[in-house]
């Protein structure tokens, strides 16, 4: 398993770098990983990548492409995606990837850590030639990412990222990648987009609750006693 000799790396990224902006990050589980990346300046809420049964949320800073792919003999069961995709110059790129789909059941539960390490070490094959992975128990979900780095012919290094998060009722795995010539404009878009990344209250859930209070302010006013009528 190969594992980030962060002196090596530094040596051959330039100052301001994508890889140098998303290492200043507070540490966590014994290693620098994207988990409150509060260096990152936030970006604009133009899109918000949320779909309905998705236990799961991030922001694009403009609206990417979507797909919707569901089982024929599930109808309710649905695979949703958005592909971004932003080209700074010539030189350089970046594309991330969301995809977001129906848990296997228990999955939360028989998913461990190693699991969900060893998940990002192999979608990391062919995109990453040096990389550190990281993992956290939220509770009611888990999450695992990976931040890696390859040379490119730019002097420098492409950057990919990838993370695994597992809900109860749905998954959502990310790919990002940042190649070529990075820039501060190219360092801020790729780290705002990355810790944009949130567990957020499914559709169908945040119907229910308002449904729960719905019913529970109509049980409230019908226990409500009736003034008593004038003579």
């Amino acid at each position: 398993m190969k594992r980030l000799n962060q002196q090596n790396t530094s040596s051959r990224r330039k100052p301001g770098s994508s890889w140098a902006c998303l290492k200043k990050i507070p540490a966590f589980a014994g290693m620098t990983m994207l988990l409150g990346l509060a260096t990152a300046p936030a970006i604009a809420a133009d899109y918000t990548f949320a779909p309905n049964g998705c236990e799961f949320a991030m922001t694009f800073p403009e609206q990417p492409t979507s797909a919707e792919r569901c089982d024929p003999a599930a109808p309710t069961q649905c695979t949703h995606s958005s592909v971004f995709v932003k080209v700074y110059g010539m030189d350089s790129s970046m594309r991330v990837t969301a995809t977001c789909s129906p848990a296997e059941d228990n999955m939360l539960k028989r998913y461990s850590g190693d699991v969900m390490r060893f998940t990002l070490e192999s979608m990391a094959k062919g995109n990453a030639k040096t990389y550190e992975t990281g993992f956290n128990d939220l509770g009611t979900a888990k999450q695992a990412i990976l931040l890696g780095s390859t040379p490119n012919d730019h002097d420098g290094e492409d950057v990919y990222m990838a993370q695994l998060w597992i809900g109860e009722k749905s998954v959502l795995t990310i790919e990002g990648v940042l190649t070529g010539v990075q820039t501060p404009d190219s360092d801020s878009t790729f780290t705002g987009i990355m810790k944009s990344i949130r567990t957020a209250p499914t559709k169908a859930t945040a119907t229910k609750a308002d449904e729960e209070t719905e019913n529970k302010d109509k049980k409230e006013d019908k226990a409500e006693p009736e003034e008593p009528t004038k003579e």
